[in-house]
């Protein structure tokens, strides 16, 4: 599904998290028309460790690897959402 440029900031951060509070790391997520189809394009920036940022880089592969599974139909969404895709 092609789309036109978009290009997301947001800031990310756990409560009650020790070392990556809420907003103390940045998300940008862009995604760009390729052909037939779209280039979702990620990064996570600042992480106050080393540690943080590979556990974070782990989480987003598994998310991605299953957004890109659900896009191109070889997985079906979670039975809790609706058709709408808010949650139950």
């Amino acid at each position: 599904m092609p789309v036109s440029a978009y290009f997301f900031v947001f800031t990310w951060g756990w409560d009650r998290h020790p070392t990556l509070p809420p907003g103390s790391t940045t998300v940008e997520i862009s995604l760009v028309a390729d052909g037939a189809g779209t280039i979702l394009r990620l990064r996570h920036s600042g992480f106050p460790s080393e540690a943080d940022r590979r556990q974070h880089a782990d989480g987003w592969k598994i998310y991605l690897g299953n957004l890109s599974q659900r896009w191109s139909g070889q997985l079906e969404p979670p039975a809790n959402l609706t058709r709408g895709g808010s949650r139950q």
